[in-house]
């Protein structure tokens, strides 16, 4: 077709190709830059002793839902626990509907393991979230059962065998530490509770190099505990839902998890895993975010808090 004005098609090309890369470099930069300040906890509300909870919304630079979480370790009467082993006589043996990988766990959400330890196990846990990776994840992706999530540790039983990524632990006293770990790690003994995560988003303050140049959005779960090891700050974020929240970087979950007050972070298991569950006004565990697709996913590994069944401390954690 004759082009009256032969310049317009390139010039239009042009000047759209370089808006475009102008709002990319925007976006990368606007990504990149941190919560300016410290987080004022203030802003949040105690479901139970020693927890606080804070819910944000943000649209700057894309919708941003997220959760924040401070847990005080030295608070009496709570503990944590990690999701266990599937039945003795399965862990180990090969998984019968995906027989490359062993049965370490047995897959459940992050609300079924809260239930199970309150009905089940008789614990009072007021908060779960998800916490380590696992595989077969994969078609159909309905497997029943988790394997190599790294160090997992409940109850002082290995669940789950080291492998070359970072972990949260819990030593019998409810001293916590995040510890890198290899395939040769040895010293499971010292550790009463453990979930190994991907890897660290924050050392002594600071990102690890080349952290930024992963930008994919993404909902994410992250841990991180402050130089002095007493709190336990999670941030949580939904993402995958357009003019809700799309999710957030890996540099940007050590960003925020330093914002929240962690000197150590690292980025555990996100996506449609992402989980965050406490106790509702009727006593009965909800989830708090949303996931994508509306469903609640099946994961590998859970984390909890629930208190100590004492005289002293039973009242104060129920309320």
């Amino acid at each position: 077709m004759f082009n009256k004005h032969p310049g317009t098609s390139t010039g239009f090309a042009f000047f759209s190709h370089f808006f475009l890369v102008l709002a990319l470099f925007t976006v990368f930069t606007l990504q990149a830059e941190a919560p300016s300040g410290e987080f004022d906890w203030n802003q949040a509300h105690s479901i139970c002793p020693g927890i606080m909870l804070c819910e944000q919304t943000d649209n700057d630079p894309r919708p941003m839902k997220m959760w924040f979480v401070r847990i005080d370790l030295a608070t009496p009467g709570l503990n944590v626990r990690v999701t266990g082993r599937a039945a003795d006589r399965e862990w180990g043996t090969p998984m019968p509907d995906c027989p490359r990988f062993a049965v370490r766990t047995k897959r459940a959400s992050t609300v079924d393991f809260m239930r199970s330890a309150r009905n089940d196990d008789h614990l009072d846990m007021r908060l779960a979230v998800n916490a380590s990776p696992w595989v077969p994840w994969e078609s159909p992706f309905n497997h029943i059962y988790a394997d190599g999530m790294g160090l997992v540790i409940s109850d002082g039983v290995l669940v789950s065998l080291p492998n070359d990524r970072p972990a949260l632990v819990f030593d019998a006293a409810g001293n916590a530490d995040m510890i890198a770990v290899s395939p040769n790690f040895t010293d499971c003994s010292r550790y009463t509770q453990a979930v190994g995560g991907f890897f660290f988003v924050l050392n002594n303050g600071k990102p690890p190099e080349g952290l930024e140049n992963d930008q994919s959005l993404a909902p994410r779960t992250g841990f991180g505990l402050s130089a002095d090891r007493r709190y336990w700050y999670i941030f949580l974020i939904d993402g995958r839902q357009p003019d809700y929240s799309m999710g957030c970087t890996p540099y940007e979950v050590g960003e925020w998890l330093r914002h929240l007050g962690a000197d150590t972070a690292i980025n555990m298991d996100g996506g449609g895993s992402s989980s965050l569950v406490i106790i509702d006004n009727n006593n009965l565990p909800a989830m708090l975010n949303h996931q994508p697709g509306g469903g609640i996913r099946r994961n590998g590994c859970n984390i909890g808090i629930y208190f100590s069944r004492t005289p002293d401390n039973h009242e104060n954690a129920g309320q």
